[in-house]
């Protein structure tokens, strides 16, 4: 289980998506975190970042109490629903974890990547 500390090799660890993760990947892309209009009044806000790397613009949204998080990079989008886990490579990405071993990386760089688990048939 994750324990919202670093690890040995000193990258920073979350459960899920608290407010100390958002700061730390808004950090990483050079970014303050701005709270999504749609959210404003409601009791759980919800954040966006977004960063121009040299691959493409990369927009995150940040769903803390849901522990989801949606990556935009150009015309393509992934959701990810049920985060167990954030860890933030410092200079490099951010890699959000999710159930049976999936994981959505965003980079510096803009580049998005998502590994999921082949579902059993």
């Amino acid at each position: 289980m994750p324990s919202d500390r670093a690890d040995p090799q000193g990258r920073p660890r979350y459960r899920g998506i608290p407010d100390a993760a958002v700061a730390e990947i808004a950090a990483l892309f050079g970014a303050e975190p701005a709270r999504a209009a749609f959210s404003e009044g409601l009791d759980d806000p919800v954040w966006e970042i977004t960063h121009r790397g040299p691959n493409g613009n990369l927009d995150l949204t940040l769903w803390p109490a849901l522990s989801r998080v949606d990556a935009t990079c150009g015309p393509h989008a992934w959701i990810v629903r049920g985060v167990e886990e954030t860890e933030i490579l410092p200079g490099i990405e951010v890699i959000f974890r999710f159930g049976n071993g999936g994981i959505l990386t965003a980079a510096i760089s803009g580049q998005v990547l998502m590994v999921t688990e082949r579902a059993e048939s």
